[in-house]
C-alpha cells in the first residue's frame, strides 16, 4: 500500500498547482484571446500616413512610450506599410483616445507595428491616418540604401523626393553634356558634392529641417538649368527656364525658373528667383489669375500672367514686369 505521508503531498501539491498555475493559465490565455481579437479587428489599411497636425511622430523598438526611439516621423508622411495593430495597455483608455482625438484615427488599438523607408517599429495609433502606397517613383537616389538623416526625411516625403529626382535628372543632363574629363565636368561634380554637403545641413533645422530641404532642391534646380543649356532639354521636364524678365525700376532683369506642379507628390510648384544677384525659392500659392509665388521669409512675392509679371519685394513699390 502507498505511504499514507507520500499520498498527502502529493495531494498537497496538486493543490499548491491548481492554486498557483491555473490562474496565471487563464490569463494567459485571456490576453491571448484579446490580443488576437484585436489583432483581428485593428488590421486596418495596408498603409498608413502621419496626421497632419502632427509635427512629429515617434517610431519606438516596442509599443510602449518608454522604449528607445527609432526615429521621428514629420506629420503628412505617407507610404507607412501596416505590420499589424494590437492593444498594449488600458482598452478603456485607449477608447477615450479614439474619441478624443476624433474620427478617421485608427480605432480599437493604442500601438501600430510599421515600416517606412528601411525603419521598423512602434508609432501611437492616434498619429495614424489610413494612407496611400508609398511613393513608387523614388528620390533621385537608392532609397533602400539610406545613410544620411537627411537622405531618410527625402525618402519619406513625396514632395523632397519629386524635387531630388528633378536634380539628378537635371544633373545628369548636365554632365552628359560636357567631356567627361574636362575641367568643366570636373567643377560640375565638384559642385554637386558641395551642393549635397549643403543640403546636408539641413538637419541643423530642426524643424524646419522639410523647408530648408525644399528650398535648397528648388535653388540647385535654378543653378542647373541657368549654367548647363544641355540640362534645358524638355524631354520628361518637370522644369522649365530660366526666363529673363525686365521689371521696371530694375538695372538688371530678373531671371526665373519653374518646378511643375506635381500633385501625386504633394506638391503645387515652385519658383527659383535670381534677383539683385541673389538667389530664392519661392513656393506657389493659390491666386484667382495667373501664377504666383511667394516667399514670405524674404518679403517677396512674383504674379506672372502669361508674358507679364509683378514683382513685390518689402519695403519697395510693386514692379511691372515683362518678359524679354
Amino acid at each position: 500500500m502507498p505511504d499514507v505521508t507520500v499520498m498527502r503531498q502529493r495531494r498537497e501539491l496538486h493543490a499548491l498547482f491548481a492554486a498557483l498555475m491555473l490562474p496565471m493559465l487563464a490569463i494567459t490565455l485571456a490576453t491571448a484571446a484579446a490580443v488576437t481579437v484585436a489583432e483581428g479587428r485593428t488590421a486596418g489599411p495596408d498603409h498608413f500616413r502621419i496626421h497632419g497636425a502632427i509635427p512629429l511622430a515617434t517610431l519606438r523598438h516596442a509599443p510602449e512610450q518608454s522604449a528607445p526611439l527609432v526615429a521621428r516621423l514629420p506629420g503628412g508622411t505617407d507610404g507607412i506599410v501596416n505590420l499589424g495593430c494590437a492593444f498594449t495597455g488600458d482598452a478603456e483608455k485607449g477608447a477615450r483616445e479614439q474619441s478624443a482625438f476624433g474620427e478617421g484615427a485608427i480605432g480599437e488599438s493604442n500601438w501600430c507595428r510599421v515600416s517606412h523607408a528601411g525603419l521598423e517599429g512602434w508609432v501611437r495609433r492616434s498619429a495614424l491616418r489610413e494612407g496611400a502606397a508609398p511613393f513608387n517613383s523614388g528620390a533621385g537616389f537608392d532609397c533602400t540604401a539610406i545613410k544620411t538623416v537627411t537622405e531618410r526625411l527625402i525618402c519619406q516625403l513625396p514632395s523632397l523626393a519629386s524635387l531630388d529626382r528633378e536634380v539628378g535628372r537635371l544633373f545628369r543632363l548636365a554632365h552628359d553634356g560636357l567631356e567627361r574629363r574636362s575641367e568643366a565636368a570636373r567643377t560640375l561634380r565638384w559642385e554637386q558634392r558641395a551642393w549635397m554637403g549643403w543640403r546636408d545641413k539641413c538637419r541643423q533645422m530642426g524643424r524646419m529641417m522639410q523647408h530648408c530641404l525644399r528650398d535648397t532642391h528648388v535653388l540647385r534646380i535654378g543653378a542647373l538649368r541657368s549654367a548647363h543649356e544641355a540640362a534645358r532639354d524638355p524631354e520628361g521636364a518637370a522644369s522649365v527656364g530660366p526666363f529673363a524678365f525686365g521689371c521696371q525700376g530694375l538695372e538688371e532683369a530678373v531671371h526665373a525658373s519653374f518646378v511643375a506642379a506635381d500633385r501625386a507628390a504633394g506638391h503645387g510648384g515652385f519658383m527659383a528667383l535670381r534677383l539683385d544677384g541673389e538667389d530664392f525659392a519661392l513656393a506657389r500659392v493659390q491666386a484667382p489669375a495667373g501664377a504666383r509665388f511667394v516667399a514670405n521669409a524674404h518679403g517677396l512675392q512674383f504674379l506672372v500672367t502669361g508674358d507679364s509679371a509683378r514683382l513685390e519685394r518689402s519695403g519697395d513699390a510693386p514692379m511691372v514686369c515683362k518678359r524679354l
